[in-house]
């Protein structure tokens, strides 16, 4: 090896080294969970984007909690907030509109997401198509922190439970204390009087309306004061994701005024059982308070589920296999 080689080896060597000190002296992130500061939109327009309403919810609730500051503002205090959006235009320097993101820039666990542009006009005229990769970016971030929190406090009783009982792997909040269970058929709820949180999980046959099929398992294991009174679909407001596997939409209690958001995911039965799925479903109930948290970590249930013995640790999973 020559000298000017063995000095190249050696530089790219430290430069290598060097990054890797950096990411370890990188300061933890600050934030609430989808809390967004956003920097030099002075538009408004991508804070539009971040909070357009969350879908599923009975009353509008945003999607992202936004903090909107200046580009001259945005100092060294403000670098380290876990999920950044920034926006920058230059005629001189951008020729067209443009979105990337960055991971553990300034602080860490973070993403950078910055939006590139001629113009603010030309941002807005393009938010259309900006949007959808925006809200993507920073959900899979933010869902991968749910991840990380829900992993650190589970009810591991609860979720024993539910392996034994369905062979399916997933992480339970350690909040949900409370349990009831029926002929294959569980419920967990943190039985809170403020915002409610409740996960089933329940069999269905694999053929058949995935409507009908959960009105069916939740209105005999669902009960209000009455047998008259029991969980119910509403239908006008159910979505689906492209492969029908996951479904979001309203519930009711019939002859009653109880109601709130659910998700559900259909999960195939490992082994040789091909006649029926199991269902995980997170549903909320708190009348006057926002549900969107709430919502967001029965999202992470879902996303926690494993129903393979061989398969991936949960956390490992990717974090927008239901967006």
């Amino acid at each position: 090896m020559t000298n000017k080689a063995f000095f190249f080896v050696l530089s790219l060597f430290l430069l290598l080294c060097s990054c890797d000190e950096r990411r370890g002296l990188l300061p933890p992130s600050g934030g609430k969970l989808y809390e967004v500061l956003l920097v030099g939109d002075s538009a408004d327009i991508v804070r539009g984007a971040l909070q357009a309403d969350m879908p599923g919810l009975p009353q509008g609730e945003p999607q992202f909690d936004v903090s909107s500051i200046d580009s001259a503002d945005f100092g060294p205090t403000l670098r380290v907030a876990r999920e950044i959006v920034i926006v920058r235009t230059s005629p001189k320097i951008y020729s067209t509109v443009r979105i990337r993101y960055d991971r553990n820039v300034w602080a860490e666990p973070q993403t950078v997401v910055t939006i590139t542009a001629p113009s603010m006009r030309m941002v807005v005229d393009s938010m259309g198509r900006v949007a959808p990769t925006l809200l993507r970016i920073i959900n899979t971030a933010e869902m991968r922190k749910s991840l990380a929190m829900l992993r650190d406090h589970r009810n591991a009783k609860a979720e024993r439970l539910v392996d034994s009982m369905f062979h399916v792997r997933m992480w339970i909040p350690l909040d949900m204390a409370s349990s009831r269970k029926g002929r294959d058929f569980l419920w967990f709820s943190n039985g809170s009087p403020n915002v409610m949180s409740n996960i089933v999980v329940y069999k269905v046959p694999r053929q058949g309306d995935p409507v009908a099929q959960r009105d069916s398992a939740l209105a005999r294991n669902i009960k209000g004061e009455t047998d008259q009174m029991h969980m119910a679909t509403v239908r006008e407001t159910v979505a689906m994701n492209h492969d029908g596997t996951v479904m979001r939409g309203l519930w009711e209690m019939t002859r009653d005024n109880m109601g709130g958001p659910f998700i559900c995911r259909h999960v195939r039965m490992p082994g040789d059982d091909t006649s029926r799925d199991i269902v995980v479903e997170g549903f909320v109930f708190a009348p006057g308070k926002g549900k969107r948290d709430a919502m967001r970590q029965m999202e992470a249930v879902l996303h926690s589920i494993d129903a393979t013995r061989k398969g991936k640790a949960p956390e490992a999973r990717q974090a927008n296999r239901h967006n």
